[in-house]
């Protein structure tokens, strides 16, 4: 019997296992769900974002400048990163790197502002 016929009676009967017996179904899922997230953080690819807290943008068209100002600094540097993910603040993929907040804010109160005078050219 060659290699391959017995790999493929060995997942056969795991297949057949895991749909009658949901223990066992629960296990193989975890065993699948630690590998994912093992070879996740060996990889270089980004953190999987929160949503962000609020739209920058809404904030200063609704309510003006220093209610986006106080928005912002009222968040810690998560919810910070959180808006430029979400918000695609970071093209070149150098502010996720940041550490101090007062850069966070600087950065996301400018692309915010240039992205809403972008917009009143064709208004």
């Amino acid at each position: 019997m060659s290699i391959e016929i017995k790999l493929m009676d060995l997942f056969q009967v795991i297949l057949q296992e895991t749909k009658g017996n949901q223990e066992f179904a629960q296990k193989i899922s975890n065993i699948f769900s630690e590998s994912e997230s093992k070879s996740a953080s060996k990889t270089t690819s980004p953190k999987k974002r929160n949503p962000a807290p609020f739209n920058p943008e809404i904030v200063l068209e609704e309510k003006g400048e220093e209610e986006l100002l106080h928005a912002l600094k009222a968040l810690d540097v998560d919810g910070l990163k959180d808006i430029v993910s979400q918000f695609g603040m970071d093209p070149a993929k150098n502010v996720m790197r940041w550490r101090k907040k007062d850069k966070y804010i600087a950065h996301i109160f400018e692309v915010t502002q240039n992205r809403l005078k972008k917009g009143n050219v064709f208004r």
